[in-house]
């Protein structure tokens, strides 16, 4: 990705994360894509600031995406989010 592409990175850009799309997609089914992107990221426990430099992201962009996926899923910590979205 170059300097200032404010793209979402493929897969293979993000170190292979959206390997299991269609599980997340299904079990956060109301969560937005960029919500998934970054639950994705997320599951391999690095922290908010890995995830957005994996993504291309600000940490604050991160950070409300989890927040609003939280909230959409009826959960209060980033572990029950995951949880809930990879059970």
């Amino acid at each position: 990705m170059l300097a200032g592409d404010r793209r979402a990175p493929a897969a293979s850009e993000a170190g292979g994360v959206m390997a299991d799309a269609q599980t997340v997609a299904r079990r956060g089914s109301s969560c937005t894509e960029a919500e998934l992107r970054v639950i994705d990221v997320m599951r391999q426990y690095v922290t908010e600031a890995e995830c957005a430099r994996r993504l291309g992201l600000s940490q604050h962009t991160v950070h409300a995406h989890l927040r609003n996926a939280r909230s959409r899923l009826g959960v209060r910590t980033t572990r029950e989010l995951l949880a809930t979205v990879f059970a």
